[in-house]
């Protein structure tokens, strides 16, 4: 069966074609689909749908060209020898609510922080702009 609009609502088939549809963009290849502007989305999805009806027509067809082409992005573009994966916040991408939650915990606990400091006595731990030097 060729690729449907049930295929959609399968997650991993979604992140699979937005990785390679921003890679052929030209964009870094985990950038999400809200991040582009009007104009960008229209050329996406017209890049998407060209790229869905190349697929095969088979599911286990199709299936093994989207993973090999998602493969091929992640290997090359991705999980190079230049890959820090402390520069990617993998939440802000897939879940900017969960991101936006722990910036503002950190946020609260740096003014907690703070506070502890300046209600203390001990002078040890000068704050420079806030922050404990």
């Amino acid at each position: 069966m060729p690729f449907s609009h049930e295929d959609f609502k399968v997650v991993a088939n979604v992140d699979r074609l937005r990785v390679i549809i921003m890679h052929e963009m030209e964009y870094y290849p985990l950038k999400t689909f809200k991040q582009l502007s009007n104009r960008e989305q229209k050329r996406f999805n017209t890049l998407l749908n060209s790229y869905i009806e190349k697929l095969p027509d088979e599911k286990a067809d199709w299936d093994l060209v989207l993973q090999t082409d998602f493969n091929e992005v992640c290997v090359n573009e991705i999980f190079t020898q230049d890959f820090d994966p402390s520069k990617i916040l993998a939440s802000s991408y897939a879940y900017p609510e969960l991101s936006k939650k722990i910036d503002e915990e950190e946020e609260a606990a740096k003014a907690k922080k703070v506070e502890e400091c300046i209600d203390s006595d001990d002078e040890t731990e000068p704050l420079i702009n806030g922050v404990i030097a």
